[in-house]
């Protein structure tokens, strides 16, 4: 894996669709108690609204419950599951919040004055409440969580405001609160990337690079489901190299290797993409066939048996030799739903390739 620049910008490259949607699902839990905690707090404030001026607090009770809004987010985390709307929502919920304080401040004596300070609340949104967001919406939130209490001053909603101490006191923290996410995203894309490199050593057969029986399984399981609800097929091939042993035996395991290597390029080169290649056992593969009749099946496994057995090989010492396959194609029907039994139904084509002589394509169907 390569090493990222620390300093390297993320939203030229570092914020994919997965690498966004797995931060937004880390952070899913922790936002929902942040959330929780903000109201918490919100409503509480009304204490300082009594100490500074406690007649003008009778007038600020009504605002501060409505703080309960924020209450609602832990719900709204776990029945809305679409990030974009979530993140809006936020956004506009904290700007409504940041409003509302505005109005409880022209609500206190002399709240524009001591108050001001509690507008910082607002720029610490980023790290406590969307830190699952990229760089870029946090960059704009926080130009609109900083600017709109000074629109707000212009146009005369907040009363006795203090630009210039307000000026002072916000944009270094919302410019300090940019640079802290930037810092935490660098942070979270390197862990992003290990758990990537770690799934996939985990996931590939490290001899040919392509999955292994530990990631094939879960896949082909999860096709199946997705069989089942779509209604469309799903086909498998079982590979096994004819006479592998004999190859070990006469030309070396540094030159069966070679063959291994080979046999899964070249299923890897005959599939399509959304195609699964995994090494199984020794010398033996399997291909799962998303959406794929027997019919198409059978088509690709004869194409790549021709395609293998046409490919000279070269032992480590130059001798030249080729090797054959025997491949089983088994189609699971949309009304099953088991890996096991379509792996069965190939194994049995598999028997059945090798006692017919191997170099050849067995099928099985059942409904």
């Amino acid at each position: 894996m390569t090493s990222t620049n620390y300093f390297q910008w993320p939203l030229l490259r570092l914020e994919t669709p997965e690498y966004q949607e797995k931060r937004f699902e880390d952070h899913r839990e922790f936002t929902m108690v942040m959330f929780t905690m903000s109201m918490f707090l919100g409503l509480s404030l009304w204490i300082w609204d009594y100490v500074t001026d406690p007649v003008g607090a009778m007038n600020t009770i009504w605002l501060r419950l409505m703080y309960v809004a924020y209450g609602i987010f832990p719900f709204a985390f776990k029945k809305i599951q679409n990030r974009q709307v979530m993140a809006w929502l936020i956004i506009g919920t904290l700007i409504a919040g940041e409003i509302l304080f505005g109005e409880i401040l022209n609500r206190l004596q002399g709240g524009s004055v001591y108050g001001i300070g509690g507008f910082l609340i607002f720029m610490y949104a980023p790290t406590l409440l969307l830190a699952g967001y990229s760089l870029g919406l946090n960059a704009l939130y926080l130009v609109l969580a900083a600017g709109i209490p000074q629109v707000l001053a212009w146009v005369g909603f907040i009363e006795v405001f203090q630009q210039k101490q307000y000026a002072v006191l916000i944009w270094p923290t919302a410019v300090t609160m940019l640079l802290a996410h930037f810092a935490y995203t660098q942070n979270y894309w390197r862990r992003y990337q290990s758990e990537l490199e770690l799934q996939r050593i985990s996931n590939t057969d490290p001899l040919t690079q392509v999955s292994n029986r530990r990631n094939f399984i879960p896949t082909l399981q999860k096709e199946i489901a997705r069989s089942q609800r779509t209604k469309r097929p799903v086909s498998l091939l079982m590979i096994d190299i004819d006479l592998f042993k004999h190859v070990n035996d006469k030309y070396g395991h540094p030159t069966g290797d070679r063959v291994i290597c080979t046999l899964a390029d070249t299923c890897t080169r005959v599939t399509r993409k959304v195609d699964l290649v995994a090494r199984i056992g020794g010398e033996e593969f399997a291909v799962l066939l998303p959406e794929t009749p027997l019919a198409d099946a059978l088509v690709l496994a004869e194409r790549l048996r021709q395609t293998f057995e046409a490919t000279h090989m070269a032992s480590v010492t130059g001798e030249q030799f080729q090797v054959t396959i025997s491949i089983e194609v088994a189609e699971q029907s949309p009304g099953e739903l088991s890996s096991d039994k379509i792996i069965r139904m190939a194994d049995a084509a598999l028997y059945r390739a090798k006692s017919g002589g191997r170099n050849r394509v067995e099928s099985v169907l059942e409904p």
